[in-house]
């Protein structure tokens, strides 16, 4: 592993605390001299945004792409 992920991971917990979370939550502020010159000075100024940590695979069974030979 880089050793600057390893830092940081140990640094947070290391990395069997990280491999327990399932979502990550971030609230997130946007740069507002941007959005303002455009006439939205509110639009993105904070935001809420979760992700998940495990990686979602649809059923290959279910899939409309499956092959059928």
């Amino acid at each position: 592993m880089d050793k600057l992920l390893t830092a940081v991971l140990d640094a947070h917990g290391g990395l069997q605390n990280w491999a327990k979370a399932t979502m990550i939550t971030a609230r997130m502020h946007s740069a507002a001299r941007f959005w303002a010159a455009r006439g939205w000075p509110e639009v993105y100024s904070e935001q809420t945004v979760t992700i998940t940590t495990r990686l979602l695979l649809p059923n290959p069974r279910k899939s409309p792409l499956r092959s059928t030979s």
